[in-house]
């Protein structure tokens, strides 16, 4: 009930309120001005919306017309050039259709042109111009070495900072001074510099020779699926020159390896390593076998010495020590120290049952000594090539002659 009363309350207010201040001849003329107002801007508005969309209108049919004139005089020029053989019965619309598909072509090669001058920014390979280059973990030229660029190698980009480009190629991926590489499109225009020849073994201990014959001296043995580049094709005699990890040469016998052309990339340090660790590996051997050799002649000449000067001074051991090496450089008694030594009728030493005891020991410590310096190029008798004792040596019928303890050596 309180509702509706406060409703019909509202009601009779607004009804008084529009009667009095609306409806009411006091102020009539007032209301009248307000009405005319509001209706004066409406119409000037209808106006004004009415003129502008007629001028659009105008405009719009003028650029058509003028486009139009354009499209007929480019026709007609273009019509002007053909002959007449070759316009024949062709009809005005075939005419601008092939016309416009001309247009579209030259949009085409506009497009092409401009993706041709943008390649530089978006092509992201590079190519080595140097060979020996070194990739370093980081951009810096004291840092770990991870890899190899030769001439020709090429891959990806990842980033670069002027003085440092940072890439990918195979396996390696680290840091190369930024001189030593081709960026950008000059890169991309030389991408047919990257294929290289690679030969790869297909066999176990595939020997790497110094020649193109079995007969040269070893290179390298290499293990199973080795590559490496071809520097030469194969010739007559089934060989390829190759170039190893490291840079070394040499040659490989054409029925254990596969040739395949590949882009050329970088080789890592472990390919590196395994060239010049077998290398190392071998100059090792090498070194321990010379070892062996000269440990086997001291012995040997120290044993000799010592059966045939053992009792003498030392300056008489070093002269017998001399005798056999010189007799070794002259030739005549042999190529090798045991050559000289086993010559029949020269050295009653080596028949003496302490001979063989002298080989393992040495005999003494100044006989070993005196080996030693004598095969080191101590020298203190000359040339001379014989020694007999004393008491049975013909001083006469020798000429010269030095005597050294009880032997006279000439």
């Amino acid at each position: 009930m309180n509702v509706n009363r406060k409703t019909k309350l509202k009601m009779n207010r607004l009804k008084f309120n529009l009667k009095r201040y609306v409806f009411s001849g006091r102020y009539f003329v007032r209301n009248a001005l307000i009405v005319m107002i509001l209706l004066t801007f409406i119409a000037i508005g209808a106006v004004g919306i009415s003129v502008l969309s007629s001028m659009k209108e105008e405009q719009s049919g003028e650029e058509i017309a003028e486009q139009s004139q354009k499209e007929d005089v480019i026709l007609d020029s273009r019509l002007t050039i053909k002959e007449p053989s070759m316009i024949g019965d062709i009809s005005r619309e075939e005419l601008i259709r092939v016309i416009e598909e001309e247009k579209d072509v030259e949009v085409t090669a506009k497009d092409i042109s401009l993706l041709a001058n943008t390649r530089k920014d978006n092509y992201s390979g590079f190519l080595c111009k140097m060979d020996e280059v070194n990739v370093r973990a980081a951009a810096d030229g004291s840092s770990e070495i991870v890899g190899r660029l030769s001439a020709g190698a090429a891959g990806e980009v990842i980033e670069t900072d002027g003085a440092w480009t940072k890439i990918s190629s195979g396996d390696v991926t680290g840091y190369v001074t930024t001189t030593f590489l081709v960026l950008g499109e000059e890169a991309s225009l030389r991408e047919e510099e990257t294929i290289g020849t690679y030969a790869t073994t297909n066999g176990v201990n595939v020997c790497i020779r110094k020649e193109g014959s079995t007969e040269a001296d070893l290179v390298y043995i290499s293990p199973v699926g080795t590559r490496m580049t071809v520097d030469t094709e194969e010739s007559g005699n089934g060989w390829y020159a190759v170039r190893l990890a490291d840079g070394t040469c040499g040659y490989v016998s054409a029925d254990y390896v596969d040739i395949t052309e590949e882009k050329i990339t970088a080789v890592s340090m472990d390919e590196i390593r395994a060239v010049t660790d077998w290398k190392d590996e071998q100059i090792r051997k090498e070194e321990e076998k010379k070892e062996e050799a000269m440990k086997a002649d001291l012995y040997l000449l120290a044993a000799i010495t010592y059966c045939e000067a053992g009792v003498e001074p030392y300056e008489g051991q070093l002269a017998v020590a001399n005798v056999v090496l010189n007799r070794l450089h002259s030739g005549k008694y042999g190529s090798t120290l045991e050559d000289v030594i086993y010559a029949p009728y020269q050295f009653t030493g080596c028949q003496l049952s302490s001979f063989s005891w002298a080989l393992q020991t040495g005999g003494s410590e100044s006989c070993l000594q005196a080996a030693r310096e004598a095969l080191e190029g101590h020298n203190n008798i000359g040339d001379c090539l014989y020694f007999r004792a004393t008491w049975v040596a013909d001083l006469g019928a020798i000429g010269d002659y030095t005597i050294i303890g009880t032997h006279v050596f000439y």
